[in-house]
Protein backbone atom coordinates (compact mmCIF):
# COMPACT_ATOMS: atom_id res chain seq x y z
CA UNK A 1 0.00 0.00 0.00
CA UNK A 2 3.06 2.20 0.99
CA UNK A 3 4.53 1.76 -2.60
CA UNK A 4 1.24 2.85 -4.69
CA UNK A 5 1.31 6.54 -2.08
CA UNK A 6 4.32 6.64 -3.40
CA UNK A 7 3.55 6.27 -6.88
CA UNK A 8 0.49 8.70 -6.54
CA UNK A 9 2.51 11.59 -5.24
CA UNK A 10 5.11 10.87 -7.70
CA UNK A 11 2.47 10.91 -10.57
CA UNK A 12 1.07 14.02 -9.02
CA UNK A 13 4.18 16.07 -8.85
CA UNK A 14 4.69 15.76 -12.54
CA UNK A 15 4.59 18.15 -15.09
CA UNK A 16 3.29 16.08 -17.35
CA UNK A 17 -0.47 15.25 -15.92
CA UNK A 18 -0.81 19.04 -15.06
CA UNK A 19 0.03 19.68 -18.75
CA UNK A 20 -2.59 17.14 -19.95
CA UNK A 21 -5.10 18.19 -17.43
CA UNK A 22 -5.36 21.55 -18.82
CA UNK A 23 -4.53 20.52 -22.38
CA UNK A 24 -8.37 18.85 -21.44
CA UNK A 25 -9.79 21.74 -20.15
CA UNK A 26 -8.57 23.97 -22.42
CA UNK A 27 -10.29 21.52 -24.46
CA UNK A 28 -13.59 21.35 -22.40
CA UNK A 29 -13.58 25.49 -22.66
CA UNK A 30 -13.37 25.45 -26.69
CA UNK A 31 -15.76 22.97 -27.41
CA UNK A 32 -17.97 24.87 -25.11
CA UNK A 33 -17.53 28.11 -26.68
CA UNK A 34 -18.19 26.63 -29.90
CA UNK A 35 -21.47 25.71 -29.10
CA UNK A 36 -22.37 29.10 -27.61
CA UNK A 37 -20.82 30.95 -30.57
CA UNK A 38 -23.35 28.80 -32.95
CA UNK A 39 -26.47 29.67 -31.02
CA UNK A 40 -25.47 33.22 -29.76
CA UNK A 41 -28.17 35.34 -30.07
CA UNK A 42 -30.42 32.73 -31.43
CA UNK A 43 -34.39 32.71 -30.95
CA UNK A 44 -34.79 29.84 -28.14
CA UNK A 45 -36.60 27.98 -30.80
CA UNK A 46 -33.27 27.60 -32.36
CA UNK A 47 -31.40 26.38 -29.08
CA UNK A 48 -30.96 22.66 -28.70
CA UNK A 49 -30.75 20.73 -25.16
CA UNK A 50 -27.74 20.85 -22.86
CA UNK A 51 -27.30 17.22 -23.58
CA UNK A 52 -26.77 17.76 -27.45
CA UNK A 53 -24.21 20.18 -26.70
CA UNK A 54 -21.53 18.63 -24.94
CA UNK A 55 -18.31 17.80 -26.50
CA UNK A 56 -19.68 14.24 -26.82
CA UNK A 57 -22.63 15.08 -29.18
CA UNK A 58 -22.28 18.61 -29.95
CA UNK A 59 -21.92 19.15 -33.64
CA UNK A 60 -20.48 22.77 -33.98
CA UNK A 61 -17.61 20.99 -31.60
CA UNK A 62 -17.42 17.68 -33.42
CA UNK A 63 -13.88 18.88 -34.55
CA UNK A 64 -12.24 18.80 -30.89
CA UNK A 65 -14.12 15.39 -29.55
CA UNK A 66 -12.31 14.71 -33.12
CA UNK A 67 -9.04 15.70 -31.83
CA UNK A 68 -8.57 13.69 -28.66
CA UNK A 69 -9.63 10.42 -30.00
CA UNK A 70 -7.29 11.26 -33.04
CA UNK A 71 -4.39 11.97 -30.08
CA UNK A 72 -5.62 9.62 -27.19
CA UNK A 73 -2.57 6.76 -26.97
CA UNK A 74 -0.53 9.78 -26.93
CA UNK A 75 -2.48 12.45 -24.30
CA UNK A 76 -2.81 9.76 -22.19
CA UNK A 77 0.37 7.91 -22.25
CA UNK A 78 2.27 11.03 -21.67
CA UNK A 79 0.79 10.95 -17.80
CA UNK A 80 2.94 8.17 -16.30
CA UNK A 81 3.40 5.69 -18.69
CA UNK A 82 7.11 6.77 -18.79
CA UNK A 83 7.65 6.46 -15.15
CA UNK A 84 9.22 3.31 -15.03
CA UNK A 85 11.58 4.05 -17.93
CA UNK A 86 12.91 7.40 -15.77
CA UNK A 87 13.25 5.50 -12.54
CA UNK A 88 15.69 2.77 -14.71
CA UNK A 89 17.86 5.76 -16.22
CA UNK A 90 18.05 7.72 -13.20
CA UNK A 91 18.77 4.96 -10.97
CA UNK A 92 16.34 5.65 -8.62
CA UNK A 93 14.52 1.75 -9.25
CA UNK A 94 17.71 -0.14 -7.69
CA UNK A 95 17.21 2.14 -4.37
CA UNK A 96 13.32 0.99 -4.22
CA UNK A 97 14.01 -2.52 -5.38
CA UNK A 98 16.14 -2.84 -2.17
CA UNK A 99 13.01 -1.87 -0.34
CA UNK A 100 9.95 -3.70 -1.93
CA UNK A 101 9.93 -6.62 -4.28
CA UNK A 102 10.03 -6.35 -8.39
CA UNK A 103 6.72 -7.43 -8.57
CA UNK A 104 4.82 -5.30 -6.07
CA UNK A 105 6.57 -2.21 -7.92
CA UNK A 106 5.95 -2.90 -11.24
CA UNK A 107 2.08 -3.96 -10.48
CA UNK A 108 1.70 -0.39 -8.07
CA UNK A 109 2.99 1.47 -11.34
CA UNK A 110 0.50 -0.15 -13.63
CA UNK A 111 -2.01 0.80 -10.89
CA UNK A 112 -1.13 4.32 -11.20
CA UNK A 113 -0.30 4.14 -14.71
CA UNK A 114 -4.20 3.18 -15.43
CA UNK A 115 -6.18 5.53 -12.49
CA UNK A 116 -4.31 8.45 -12.97
CA UNK A 117 -5.33 8.32 -16.83
CA UNK A 118 -8.66 7.40 -16.28
CA UNK A 119 -9.25 10.26 -13.65
CA UNK A 120 -7.63 12.97 -15.30
CA UNK A 121 -9.26 12.23 -18.56
CA UNK A 122 -12.77 11.94 -16.36
CA UNK A 123 -12.41 14.51 -14.23
CA UNK A 124 -11.48 17.22 -17.25
CA UNK A 125 -14.09 16.90 -19.37
CA UNK A 126 -16.75 16.26 -16.85
CA UNK A 127 -16.22 19.29 -16.94
CA UNK A 128 -17.49 20.34 -20.28
CA UNK A 129 -20.60 18.27 -19.06
CA UNK A 130 -21.61 20.58 -16.16
CA UNK A 131 -20.86 23.87 -17.97
CA UNK A 132 -22.54 22.95 -21.02
CA UNK A 133 -25.66 21.63 -17.91
CA UNK A 134 -25.54 25.23 -16.67
CA UNK A 135 -26.05 26.80 -19.46
CA UNK A 136 -27.83 25.17 -22.24
CA UNK A 137 -31.96 24.47 -21.76
CA UNK A 138 -32.56 20.55 -20.25
CA UNK A 139 -35.04 20.18 -23.00
CA UNK A 140 -34.30 22.35 -26.41
CA UNK A 141 -37.02 23.28 -29.13
CA UNK A 142 -33.88 22.02 -31.77
CA UNK A 143 -31.69 19.03 -32.08
CA UNK A 144 -29.00 17.76 -34.14
CA UNK A 145 -31.67 15.51 -36.29
CA UNK A 146 -34.00 18.90 -36.60
CA UNK A 147 -37.20 16.46 -35.40
CA UNK A 148 -39.99 18.09 -33.66
CA UNK A 149 -39.34 18.12 -29.99
CA UNK A 150 -42.26 15.58 -28.95
CA UNK A 151 -40.68 13.03 -31.06
CA UNK A 152 -38.30 11.11 -28.32
CA UNK A 153 -38.69 8.07 -29.79
CA UNK A 154 -40.19 7.33 -33.50
CA UNK A 155 -37.57 8.97 -36.24
CA UNK A 156 -35.35 10.05 -32.77
CA UNK A 157 -34.33 6.31 -32.43
CA UNK A 158 -32.07 3.41 -33.87
CA UNK A 159 -31.61 0.51 -32.45
CA UNK A 160 -28.73 -0.17 -34.99
CA UNK A 161 -26.36 2.59 -33.43
CA UNK A 162 -24.51 2.27 -29.73
CA UNK A 163 -26.52 2.93 -26.88
CA UNK A 164 -29.09 4.83 -28.43
CA UNK A 165 -31.98 3.32 -26.57
CA UNK A 166 -29.95 4.98 -23.42
CA UNK A 167 -29.63 8.12 -25.46
CA UNK A 168 -33.23 8.94 -26.00
CA UNK A 169 -34.39 7.64 -22.66
CA UNK A 170 -31.66 9.55 -20.72
CA UNK A 171 -29.34 11.70 -22.64
CA UNK A 172 -27.20 13.06 -19.64
CA UNK A 173 -26.79 9.22 -18.70
CA UNK A 174 -25.52 8.32 -21.91
CA UNK A 175 -22.91 11.71 -22.15
CA UNK A 176 -21.48 10.01 -18.67
CA UNK A 177 -21.36 6.55 -20.21
CA UNK A 178 -19.56 7.56 -23.33
CA UNK A 179 -17.04 10.16 -20.82
CA UNK A 180 -16.84 6.46 -18.73
CA UNK A 181 -15.99 4.56 -21.58
CA UNK A 182 -13.79 7.37 -23.43
CA UNK A 183 -11.90 7.61 -20.05
CA UNK A 184 -11.40 3.59 -19.30
CA UNK A 185 -9.43 2.95 -22.41
CA UNK A 186 -7.68 5.79 -22.24
CA UNK A 187 -6.13 4.11 -18.83
CA UNK A 188 -5.76 1.04 -20.97
CA UNK A 189 -3.73 2.25 -23.57
CA UNK A 190 -1.78 4.08 -21.05
CA UNK A 191 -1.01 0.72 -19.69
CA UNK A 192 -0.62 -0.64 -23.28
CA UNK A 193 2.34 2.13 -23.40
CA UNK A 194 3.55 1.22 -20.15
CA UNK A 195 4.24 -2.14 -20.91
CA UNK A 196 5.93 -0.93 -24.32
CA UNK A 197 8.01 0.58 -22.65
CA UNK A 198 9.67 -2.74 -21.45
CA UNK A 199 10.60 -3.28 -25.08
CA UNK A 200 12.65 0.04 -25.28
CA UNK A 201 14.43 0.35 -21.99
CA UNK A 202 17.71 0.54 -23.63
CA UNK A 203 16.17 3.33 -26.64
CA UNK A 204 15.64 7.01 -26.66
CA UNK A 205 12.58 7.52 -24.18
CA UNK A 206 10.39 8.63 -27.20
CA UNK A 207 10.53 4.85 -28.39
CA UNK A 208 7.98 3.73 -26.29
CA UNK A 209 5.50 6.48 -27.25
CA UNK A 210 6.03 6.45 -31.03
CA UNK A 211 5.38 2.71 -30.58
CA UNK A 212 2.47 2.63 -28.36
CA UNK A 213 1.05 5.73 -31.16
CA UNK A 214 1.85 4.02 -34.32
CA UNK A 215 0.17 1.20 -33.31
CA UNK A 216 -3.25 3.21 -32.45
CA UNK A 217 -2.80 4.38 -36.14
CA UNK A 218 -1.62 1.41 -38.13
CA UNK A 219 -4.52 -0.52 -37.06
CA UNK A 220 -7.14 2.47 -38.13
CA UNK A 221 -5.14 2.48 -41.47
CA UNK A 222 -5.07 -0.92 -41.84
CA UNK A 223 -8.99 -2.10 -40.98
CA UNK A 224 -9.97 0.94 -43.08
CA UNK A 225 -7.90 -0.75 -46.36
CA UNK A 226 -9.64 -4.24 -44.98
CA UNK A 227 -13.41 -2.31 -45.04
CA UNK A 228 -13.59 -2.65 -41.42
CA UNK A 229 -13.25 0.71 -40.33
CA UNK A 230 -16.27 1.03 -38.16
CA UNK A 231 -14.18 -1.81 -36.02
CA UNK A 232 -11.05 0.37 -35.64
CA UNK A 233 -10.93 1.71 -31.59
CA UNK A 234 -11.13 5.29 -32.90
CA UNK A 235 -14.51 4.58 -34.57
CA UNK A 236 -15.64 2.48 -31.91
CA UNK A 237 -15.14 5.14 -29.07
CA UNK A 238 -17.10 8.22 -31.22
CA UNK A 239 -19.98 8.79 -28.96
CA UNK A 240 -22.35 8.00 -31.94
CA UNK A 241 -21.86 4.80 -34.44
CA UNK A 242 -23.14 2.12 -35.51
CA UNK A 243 -22.68 -1.25 -33.25
CA UNK A 244 -22.92 -2.74 -30.22
CA UNK A 245 -20.63 -2.89 -27.08
CA UNK A 246 -19.25 -6.53 -28.52
CA UNK A 247 -16.52 -4.65 -30.26
CA UNK A 248 -15.50 -2.65 -27.48
CA UNK A 249 -14.76 -6.00 -25.37
CA UNK A 250 -12.74 -7.35 -28.08
CA UNK A 251 -10.41 -4.23 -28.01
CA UNK A 252 -10.54 -3.84 -24.36
CA UNK A 253 -9.63 -7.44 -23.91
CA UNK A 254 -6.88 -7.01 -26.40
CA UNK A 255 -5.00 -4.01 -24.73
CA UNK A 256 -5.30 -5.96 -21.39
CA UNK A 257 -3.96 -9.00 -22.68
CA UNK A 258 -0.84 -7.49 -24.70
CA UNK A 259 -0.58 -5.54 -21.62
CA UNK A 260 -0.30 -8.44 -18.98
CA UNK A 261 2.00 -10.15 -21.20
CA UNK A 262 4.43 -7.24 -21.56
CA UNK A 263 4.32 -6.58 -18.09
CA UNK A 264 4.58 -10.07 -16.88
CA UNK A 265 6.93 -11.61 -19.26
CA UNK A 266 9.16 -8.74 -20.00
CA UNK A 267 8.81 -6.89 -16.94
CA UNK A 268 8.26 -9.04 -13.67
CA UNK A 269 9.55 -12.20 -14.84
CA UNK A 270 12.54 -10.79 -16.86
CA UNK A 271 15.79 -9.56 -15.37
CA UNK A 272 15.78 -6.11 -17.41
CA UNK A 273 17.90 -4.35 -14.41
Amino acid sequence: MNIIKMEFLACFKRKEIHFVMLFLIALSLLSYSMECIAFYGSEMRFIRSSNESTIFLGVYASSVMSTILMMLPLISSLIYSDSLYKDYHNGVIKVILTRVRKSDYILSKAAVVFVSSFMTFFIALFINLIIVKVTFPTVGFDNNYSLPPYDIGVQNFDGTFFLDFIRVQSPFTFNIMILFILSFFSGLLSLFTYGVYFLFLDKNRIFGLFFSFMCYIVSMIGLYMLGFWKFSLANQLQPVHEGTFQPLIIWGIILIAISIYLIVWKGIKNEFI
